[in-house]
């Protein structure tokens, strides 16, 4: 169903975007298809929430999450004006259910939420008898995922004689740990008494840094007997310090071996890999399945908030760092096991909803009939406070900027780091005028086959 190109009579949707690598190109995918569809899409940083209202005018704004008392007030605030409020999860794969609980609004209920979009029926579940009814839930499985499907899905140019090993890390509790401990408090303080796991939240901490340090020693191992080339890229909210250092203590012959690479899409290194070696329990380990990458796991303490046992049935698993090189072989020369390929694919279908290359598309015609059954919202009787923060942020968009941003930002970092540092990694991640750009013509270029 295609709506009215008149912009007047245009339906308008704002995706609130958080992280401009994890979650801007899933989202730019579908705003493509909801404007072939007629709809006007607005991407905006997560910190517009409350800008984008009179800027954009939306029937619909889509979050990441209403966890927080400020956003559930704001939430209500949109149904009384007749704007719609919607929620996709941007890491929607909850395996404990002590977790799943949590973030399927067992101790936050007082959001209205209209559409709820869940990546797996569990999660849907969970809702339902935690929001009870007034809530539409619609499992559409990842968005984020199409990338790894046609035409999207493209093989990297292959070094020669060697293959590429990828090595993503997970030890974004370290960079917690190092913001203090007053911020430790403040950030585990919803959890602590909710998630048993998480209840001695200073103990995730130390065992993530065991982690990374046994990391070293799998690197070191391999570097020294592999031909093969690795990759190693540490996970966008560690600090990245402790990696060139390593590095850098390096004999020339073994840093010929390896690349820290930081920037490039997470979906284009798996791609491009050969076998990808996982750091227990990661979010890209079932994107390597995805692309139908073999996958090694690597053992650390077994933390159950870092492990599952049954990843273990899954990929082939290595505890010893002398071991690694061994099993780097095993795969590379003779393949899996096909016993994991069954299992994988029961996993997949359980918690991304079978990915096809399609959710995007999918996700666009859902959005496009919710949209064509609404009245246009009321505008008019908004605080003066709205005004100031639209006009601050189409101003700050025709400067090419984000709503977040500080000019000062960077020296105040530098003078007052343990103040300022996380509110320069938040600014990091945000998205930019000139990312929404890139993403549009990116995603183009790849439809139109060029």
């Amino acid at each position: 169903m295609k709506l009215s190109n008149d912009k007047s009579d245009m339906k308008t949707v704002v995706f609130l975007v958080d992280n401009k690598r994890r979650d801007l190109p899933g989202l730019s995918l579908v705003a493509h298809h909801l404007r072939a569809k007629g709809i006007q899409v607005y991407l905006e940083p997560l910190e517009a929430w409350k800008a984008c209202l009179l800027s954009r005018k939306p029937d619909m704004i889509v979050f990441n999450h209403l966890l927080g008392s400020h956003l559930e007030k704001y939430s209500r605030e949109l149904h009384s004006i007749g704007v719609l409020v919607g929620v996709l999860l941007n890491e929607g794969i909850l395996y404990s259910k002590d977790e799943l609980d949590f973030n399927a609004s067992k101790f936050h209920n007082n959001a209205h939420i209209d559409h709820f979009f869940c990546w797996y029926q569990d999660h849907a579940d969970a809702l339902k008898e935690n929001l009870g009814g007034g809530v539409n839930f619609h499992v559409i499985g990842v968005p984020r995922f199409d990338f790894y499907f046609p035409p999207f899905k493209k093989q990297g140019e292959s070094k020669k004689n060697k293959k590429t090993i990828l090595v993503p890390t997970n030890f974004v509790f370290i960079a917690l740990g190092e913001r203090g401990q007053a911020f430790l408090d403040k950030h585990f303080k919803p959890w602590k008494d909710r998630i048993p796991h998480m209840k001695d939240y200073n103990n995730l901490v130390t065992v993530n840094k065991r982690g990374r340090k046994k990391l070293f020693e799998f690197l070191d191992c391999l570097i020294r007997d592999t031909p093969h080339h690795i990759i190693l890229r540490p996970h966008p909210n560690e600090t990245v310090d402790v990696y060139d250092r390593w590095y850098n203590g390096l004999r020339d012959n073994a840093k010929e071996k390896i690349t820290i690479d930081r920037n490039s899409q997470i979906s284009d290194l798996i791609m491009q890999c050969d076998l990808k070696v996982s750091c227990e329990t990661c979010t890209t380990t079932m994107e390597a399945w995805i692309a139908k990458k073999p996958t090694i796991l690597l053992l650390f303490d077994k933390h159950p908030v870092f492990w599952y046992p049954w990843e273990e049935d899954m990929s082939l698993t290595v505890s010893d760092p002398e071991s690694l090189n061994t099993a780097v072989n095993s795969v590379l020369e003779g393949g899996e096991s096909p016993v994991y390929q069954e299992k994988r694919k029961e996993h997949l279908a359980k918690y991304c909803n079978s990915p096809d290359g399609q959710v995007c598309v999918r996700f666009a015609t859902l959005l496009t009939g919710i949209l064509s059954q609404t009245a246009k919202p009321n505008f008019s009787n908004l605080a003066l406070s709205y005004y100031r923060k639209a006009l601050k942020l189409k101003l700050l968009y025709a400067l090419g900027l984000p709503y977040n941003y500080r000019g000062t930002l960077n020296l105040k970092a530098l003078v007052a780091p343990k103040k300022y540092k996380p509110k320069q990694a938040v600014y990091e991640k945000t998205i930019k005028p000139k990312d929404i750009s890139f993403w549009e013509e990116k995603i183009k270029e790849y439809l139109s086959g060029s």
